[in-house]
């Protein structure tokens, strides 16, 4: 049975966190070395995972599922989102006004947008992504085209980018027809969509 993770975060130096398909969660406490399954509680697919240390965390998912632990994973809760959109992207800031003894906010509407268009598309298609203004001016920004063994076909963005909306053409005229994965990365997070290639 195959399944795709869609999302990894490291909280600390060891400790990673993945999510995926049917509600899928794996842990690592040695740098990935082992790996554990958590029960999320959902079957729902989850897209996207985000831990502020090795006990307090999020992931979000398909159809508006948000589920939070702060036990390092060990039972997840879930929350309102108020939407029944998939929720493709989480991180966590702190609240603006703050002191130390709250918890850091999740901030649903700074999230990475991803998608491509036409889809399914012949011979290319137009990838366009947001990258959230972080506070920290431009990131490093990387994003990999796969195929559904998870081998890299291409890397279309590995360089600084601004904040805003950025958008970049991909050719499949060299590979065959197929679903193929495009994942982007920044700032420690990690976005996944599929896209179909029809020749």
């Amino acid at each position: 049975m195959f399944l795709f993770f869609h999302s990894a975060v490291n909280a600390q130096q060891y400790y990673s966190w993945s999510v995926g398909n049917t509600g899928k969660i794996l842990k690592t406490t040695n740098g990935g070395t082992n790996w554990t399954t958590q029960s999320s509680g959902t079957t729902n697919d989850l897209y996207s995972v985000y831990f502020v240390n090795e006990t307090t965390g999020w992931a979000v998912g398909w159809s508006g599922k948000i589920l939070k632990s702060i036990n390092g994973g060990m039972n997840w809760s879930s929350q309102s989102s108020g939407t029944s959109l998939d929720l493709r992207s989480v991180f966590v800031i702190p609240d603006s006004v703050t002191d130390v003894s709250e918890e850091p906010l999740i901030n649903l509407s700074n999230t990475i947008l991803l998608k491509n268009h036409p889809n399914p598309f012949n011979p290319s298609t137009t990838i366009t992504y947001s990258i959230p203004d972080f506070g920290l001016g431009s990131l490093p920004v990387k994003l990999i085209v796969y195929n559904l063994l998870g081998e890299k076909i291409t890397t279309l963005v590995d360089e600084e980018k601004s904040s805003g909306y950025h958008s970049v053409e991909f050719n499949a005229s060299n590979i065959p027809s197929g679903v193929y994965i495009y994942n982007l990365t920044t700032n420690g997070h990690s976005v996944s969509k599929k896209m179909l290639y029809l020749r």
